[in-house]
């Protein structure tokens, strides 16, 4: 797509993207939103603490817009544990070719400087607001 110019653009890449991923994504925890609510499971004793976690919260107005937004926070994967990865491949798929564009229109020294930039903003971040937003 970046080096190849009869590839497709990054917004074709982008709206591909979308429907192969969040569109199933949408689905899925719409899905299991339902399926929460109707069933209203109940810890069952002879079960994991990881597995009762699931589906035993209810749906909240966070939950709803962090699924919706993608945000991935830990405090809101019970609905559909697995999707987290779902939600890292969205972020990669999307950023890294918007980096890699920008690495090949600087200077090495440029790009080693704003990556370290952006390295230290990140754990700062996570030292006060804590990983993935938790």
């Amino acid at each position: 797509m970046l080096l190849n110019p009869l590839q497709p653009s990054y917004r074709s890449f982008v709206v591909r993207r979308i429907c192969r991923i969040y569109l199933p994504y949408i689905v899925v925890i719409v899905a299991a939103m339902f399926l929460m609510t109707v069933t209203r499971p109940r810890p069952i004793a002879e079960l994991s603490w990881w597995l009762n976690r699931s589906w035993t919260k209810p749906i909240t107005t966070g939950l709803v817009i962090d699924h919706v937004l993608m945000l991935g926070r830990r405090r809101y994967n019970f609905v559909d544990n697995p999707i987290w990865s779902l939600v890292q491949e969205m972020r990669y798929s999307l950023i890294f070719p918007v980096m890699f564009w920008i690495a090949q229109r600087v200077r090495w020294v440029v790009a080693i400087g704003c990556s370290l930039t952006v390295a230290v903003a990140a754990r700062l971040a996570m030292a006060h607001f804590g990983y993935n937003g938790s």
